[in-house]
């Protein structure tokens, strides 16, 4: 009777060194509206948190395998990675004990996954009490519920049912403005064939009414109002790679902005050098001025063991 074959030791994980620049007054301003932002980089596998601490920009990188729907919960936050949605409480308590000492304000603990199957889950939202996904492989918005993979809510009108193939390339979603319900998805196509959306994807972008299914604009290349937005740099892949954008020779680069549209321009500026190629989500922010994301098992060399557990009665 012969042992059973050994599995190959891990690869060794080795630091890499991420560069970046920022404007100015960025961290002044984070101050100023007692506030941090979250993004997540599908390319790199990380959920990047940007804060301030005493006048000078904090970031944290955190490893989620293909990290890309981001959203607030009722208790903290949640992201999806993968194949699966994580589950992170926040806790001051722990931020104050996470060294240097008095430097964050609150920590965000991964304590349990949803395992839902590569999904292809390109955002996430939680509203009137339920985690709503956009499912781009089932051209849908779903809910993570109970011990399904997922639960089906809503289709666009032109989708003929639920079926795993990206056939319109769902993608973003925006609540109503009391955070009850989905109001609009974005999708890259009107179509019902897998990958039909490829075809004319440049300028096949629209978006849909949710309640009605109306497609309420067609060849969407906007972006509305001032807030957090994110830049990548163009990438040469199947799915986004051949677009207009490719072609109009303008240097392209990864960032996070703050845009002002009453003044048409970029009012502050974080961008990346190398490493970072790409950030996916748009922006999720906190109230605070730093936050540490930990994932259960998985630290940086800066990163801490926490553990949480409830007070215990004494006397």
């Amino acid at each position: 009777m012969t042992s059973p074959a050994q599995p190959p030791p891990a690869p060794e994980l080795k630091p890499v060194v991420v560069r970046y620049e920022h404007s100015q007054s960025l961290p002044a301003l984070l101050e100023r509206l007692r506030l941090s932002v979250l993004v997540s980089t599908y390319q790199a596998g990380r959920v990047v948190s940007v804060g301030s601490h005493q006048g000078e920009l904090r970031l944290g990188f955190s490893r989620f395998d293909q990290a890309m729907g981001l959203t607030r919960t009722a208790s903290g936050i949640a992201v999806g990675s993968r194949d699966a949605i994580w589950s992170l409480p926040a806790s001051r308590e722990i931020a104050r004990r996470i060294k240097p000492e008095g430097e964050h304000d609150i920590a965000f603990l991964a304590r349990s996954c949803h395992h839902s199957w590569p999904l292809m889950g390109h955002d996430l939202a939680w509203g009137n009490g339920r985690l709503w996904l956009v499912n781009t492989l089932f051209n849908g918005l779903v809910t993570i519920e109970g011990y399904w993979s997922f639960v089906p809510q809503w289709q666009p009108p032109f989708i003929s049912g639920w079926a795993a193939g990206d056939r319109c390339h769902l993608n973003g979603l925006a609540l109503a403005e009391d955070g009850s319900a989905p109001a609009y998805v974005t999708a890259l196509g009107e179509t019902d064939a897998e990958n039909g959306w490829r075809e004319h994807k440049g300028t096949g972008g629209c978006l849909i009414h949710v309640p009605s299914g109306e497609v309420v604009l067609r060849r969407l290349d906007c972006i509305a109002g001032r807030t957090f937005v994110v830049l990548s740099q163009s990438q040469e892949t199947a799915v986004v790679g051949g677009l207009p954008l490719q072609d109009s020779q303008q240097e392209l680069f990864c960032a996070l902005a703050l845009v002002d549209l009453a003044i048409d321009a970029w009012r502050e500026l974080l961008w990346f050098h190398r490493v970072l190629e790409e950030l996916f989500t748009g922006c999720k922010r906190l109230p605070a001025h730093y936050q540490k994301v930990c994932r259960t098992g998985i630290y940086s060399e800066h990163d801490q063991p926490s553990c949480l557990g409830p007070p215990v009665a004494t006397g």
